[in-house]
């Protein structure tokens, strides 16, 4: 069985249209001070600051809204997923204990549970192992997908998850914390 779960790029569209429009307004706002030689004043200074993470954030933008792989495959293996900030090359069925589907972080998060949190930290860049370790913290799952940037039903995906590590889904109608 190999069941490829397709991305939805509208966050990372959201993103770079709102990055870029920060952009365009911290450009000409310190444009407009250095023509008029009060390139150092508080504002210019701090918008100045915004302009690093900002450049950042819309190429970050621009590489995941170009990506083509999936968001997820399901094989006999496991689960290969490109799309959580663990990036997990394969997550082994039997590692896996629970699968759930809950509000976090403001959007319908699919929370999987490892038996090992190391191996999701393991493959992790530094910035990505600070919200790993957050998310462990705060959920318990050390895998978060954000359902708004994976083109499937979420309740599928648990399905197929829970029936794949051998455990039935009692809480189907139970409202999520």
């Amino acid at each position: 069985m190999h069941l490829k779960v397709p991305r939805r790029n509208y966050l990372h569209y959201r993103n770079l249209l709102l990055s870029s429009a920060a952009l365009l307004y911290i450009g000409l706002k310190s444009w407009n001070n250095w023509q008029s030689g009060n390139l150092f004043t508080t504002l210019s200074i701090i918008l100045l600051l915004f302009l690093p993470p900002n450049i950042y954030i819309v190429l970050n933008s621009i590489r995941q809204a170009l990506k083509r792989t999936p968001a997820m495959v399901f094989t006999d293996e496991g689960i290969i997923e490109n799309i959580s900030p663990a990036n997990m090359p394969l997550i082994p069925w039997e590692t896996i204990t629970d699968c759930e589907v809950r509000r976090y972080r403001s959007y319908p998060q699919l929370l999987i549970s490892i038996t090992d949190n190391q191996l999701a930290l393991a493959n992790a860049h530094w910035f990505n192992k600070m919200l790993i370790k957050k998310t462990i913290k705060d959920t318990g799952a050390a895998i978060i997908i954000n359902c708004d940037m994976v083109d499937y039903d979420r309740e599928q995906l648990v399905d197929i998850i829970m029936e794949k590590i051998g455990k039935p889904r009692l809480d189907r109608h139970l409202v999520s914390r």
